[in-house]
């Protein structure tokens, strides 16, 4: 099943926090079990039917260009926007500076995330709930061990168990005519929802439970956990 709907994909940070491993390679091009985390995310769409994509790229853009080229090689259509990597856009701008090549339902991601999430599913709560936004969630993991006890008594040890609270897992669904109300420089974290909710837009909240993998790869620790993990990711996309 291919659906025409388009998938955009927010690639252009410059990684600071990955560095020295970005310093002449932008994150979305840094290699894990064999592939660029950028291609692991194509592979998640095209699994769910979604081939045309739009990369919004800044920072060492013409490097993820000179990669994927037009994405044929691949199976997927790609289109590019490049943004000023010294004048970014935030994460709402790129959005709206694409605004005219959007299906009028589309996707986007944050080019920094590895998840085996069904974004059918995502797509289906969007439509049911007739939001014009739809935010993936996943359960937030706790970055220490947490230890129970009985009064003074320490009865046992559980290392790093998820937590009862969601978090934004920067996979979201949108209807076109929402991007009216983004800024051309902005966050849709900070800037975008808090206003879409002081305006009764409606928005979705989907919520995955723990047997999604979700892996945020925000700095070196992360990259390297994600290496470790990338087995779950080739399993969910029915790769040896």
């Amino acid at each position: 099943m291919v659906i025409s709907l388009k998938a955009l994909i927010l690639c252009g940070g410059k990684g600071k926090r990955l560095r020295p491993l970005t310093d002449n390679v932008p994150k979305p091009l840094l290699n894990l079990g064999g592939k660029p985390i950028l291609e692991w995310q194509m592979l998640l769409l095209m699994k769910h039917g979604i081939r045309n994509i739009i990369l919004a790229t800044g920072y060492l853009g013409e490097k993820i260009k000179e990669y994927f080229r037009d994405g044929s090689d691949l199976g997927v259509k790609i289109e590019y926007q490049q943004e000023d990597p010294e004048n970014p856009l935030g994460t709402a701008g790129p959005i709206k500076a694409a605004v005219d090549r959007l299906s009028d339902v589309f996707v986007v991601l944050n080019g920094d995330i590895l998840t085996t999430m069904n974004i059918l599913r995502l797509l289906r709560v969007h439509r049911e709930t007739n939001a014009s936004v739809t935010i993936s969630l996943v359960k937030l993991r706790s970055p220490y061990g947490i230890i129970e006890t009985n009064g003074y008594l320490v009865t046992k040890f559980v290392e790093k168990p998820f937590l009862p609270y969601y978090i934004n897992a920067g996979v979201y669904v949108f209807n076109k005519e929402i991007v009216n109300l983004f800024p051309s420089v902005g966050m849709l974290e900070t800037d975008v929802f808090p206003a879409l909710i002081r305006e009764k837009i409606v928005i979705a909240g989907c919520k995955f439970d723990e047997g999604t993998y979700w892996k945020d790869i925000g700095n070196v620790k992360d990259f390297e956990e994600a290496g470790r993990e990338i087995d779950r990711i080739k399993a969910f996309l029915g790769m040896s």
